[in-house]
């Protein structure tokens, strides 16, 4: 999800679930194991509002099968691409 969200908080006080908040106003739930298939499914809720003109307002991936999610309208929420901080094309030069 590098690149695609901008993350802005994780919550680890929890003992059994890890909550991230992002830029976007989305709050995805972690559990704290099967990490990296609960990423996977995240990218895949996260492709599939986008097809479908939405975003995640929250998404619940500690649940194994059939994760809840609400969505918002994809247009109430920031741009889902953090902001990059890109060289100037017109360099000062150092005389």
């Amino acid at each position: 999800m590098a690149g695609l969200v901008d993350l802005k908080s994780v919550d680890v006080s929890g003992t059994d679930v890890l909550q991230l908040n992002t830029g976007q106003g989305s709050r995805i739930t972690f559990a704290m194991d099967r990490l990296e298939e609960q990423l996977r499914d995240w990218r895949r809720v996260h492709d599939y509002g986008r097809k479908t003109g939405k975003a995640i307002r929250t998404l619940d991936l500690s649940v194994t099968n059939n994760a809840p999610v609400l969505w918002l309208e994809a247009s109430a929420v920031p741009s889902s691409a953090p902001g990059l901080n890109k060289p100037s094309i017109h360099r000062k030069k150092h005389v």
